[in-house]
């Protein structure tokens, strides 16, 4: 599992939300339903020989490698491949924590299982005592979720990443919160996180897996300028209703995306479109983005 977050800072830790989030991740996979080629054995508290009982997940270990673990050659070769199956397994369940380590191929490279997807929990403490913090805690890793949050729903195919991030900031659909660590404000009702998605996978994930073919071609990132770059939704704070978007995340989204050939020339003219496809989120159907990763991978 990825870094762990929130909308009011950094919170105590504590089994049961640990526990809350293993379970949001337990479920994901079993939405999977086998799209993910993963499986959960065991989700709910263990008690080891010599301690008190703790939440665990259990699920399969897989034989193979990591699609990062590879040559860089080599993931430019496989991730086109992989692309069509990817839309399926995303569609069929929201990851949120993608990168090249959560991708295992199989010895014989013909199959891989995605596995460890993030987790997002809405905790209200306000219930119990009238007072207190309301906040969605969540799991997933900066990388690759440079311009949206990794709970932000939306499927809307063929949608710019600057229009779905100006949609997180208005709070269509309900999930846009506070992120950042000093503003002082409310976070909105949040509905359907965890709703079953019907067709197309989230543009976060889809634009986590531009991320990193991007990085794949070229070596670099296509959002951040160094290291030190937060993501555009750190910061975003929301006051009746409306969101305010931090000085980086207007130079980040307007700094364009360089496409990969500038940067590396032996990038084909297929594999740059489909790059950029995902980047700009710009493909509406597998069939679209199925036809873009075979002429990649030929």
């Amino acid at each position: 599992m990825g870094s762990v977050g929130s909308a009011v800072g950094t919170l105590p830790a504590s089994v049961a939300l640990h526990t809350k989030l293993l379970e949001q991740e337990a479920a994901r996979i079993v939405q999977s339903q086998g799209y993910w080629n993963h499986a959960v054995i065991h989700a709910g508290q263990t008690t080891w020989k010599h301690g008190d009982a703790q939440p665990s997940l259990v699920t399969p270990w897989f034989p193979g490698d990591a699609l990062g673990a590879l040559e860089v050659d080599v993931q430019r070769a496989m991730f086109p491949r992989m692309v069509p199956s990817l839309w399926d397994a995303l569609a069929a369940a929201p990851h949120g924590d993608l990168h090249p380590g959560h991708l295992i191929l199989a010895p014989a490279r013909d199959r891989f299982a995605l596995i460890d997807p993030g987790a997002a929990v809405y905790i209200d403490q306000r219930r119990d005592t009238g007072d207190g913090d309301v906040a969605l805690v969540f799991a997933t890793n900066l990388e690759h979720y440079p311009v949206l949050p990794p709970y932000y729903a939306s499927t809307r195919p063929g949608v710019r990443p600057r229009t779905h991030f100006e949609a997180f900031l208005n709070s269509e659909g309900g999930f846009t919160l506070f992120m950042g660590p000093d503003a002082d404000t409310t976070v909105p009702a949040i509905s359907n996180v965890n709703a079953i998605l019907g067709g197309a996978p989230r543009a976060t994930d889809l634009l986590a897996l531009g991320v990193m073919y991007y990085r794949m071609l070229t070596r670099r990132h296509p959002f951040y300028a160094d290291e030190e770059t937060p993501p555009a939704w750190y910061g975003v704070q929301i006051n009746q209703g409306r969101g305010h978007a931090p000085p980086h995340a207007l130079a980040m989204l307007g700094r364009g995306i360089a496409p990969p050939r500038d940067i590396e020339p032996r990038v084909s003219d297929a594999q740059q479109a489909l790059c950029m496809a995902l980047l700009d989120l710009t493909a509406t159907s597998r069939a679209e983005l199925a036809y873009l990763a075979h002429a990649a991978a030929s």
